[in-house]
């Protein structure tokens, strides 16, 4: 079956264990504290990356200064 069908199926058995709205609340709940972690934690990735690309500029420069002298 299609995985995302399996999803939605896992989410309505959940949903009628859970009594009705009670999983909607919480799923939507635990969105709104998980997804701006998860953005967040993105962007610092992101910023790590960057700054390991400039580390890497910055010692190669050094490298070349360092022979010229």
């Amino acid at each position: 079956m299609d995985k995302k069908f399996m999803n939605k199926m896992d989410d309505m058995e959940l949903d009628m264990v859970a009594g009705g709205g009670f999983f909607d609340i919480l799923k939507e709940g635990t969105k709104q504290i998980v997804n701006p972690v998860a953005k967040t934690f993105g962007k610092l990735i992101e910023a790590e990356i960057d700054a390991m690309k400039e580390y890497g500029i910055v010692l190669k420069l050094i490298g070349k200064l360092c022979k010229n002298v």
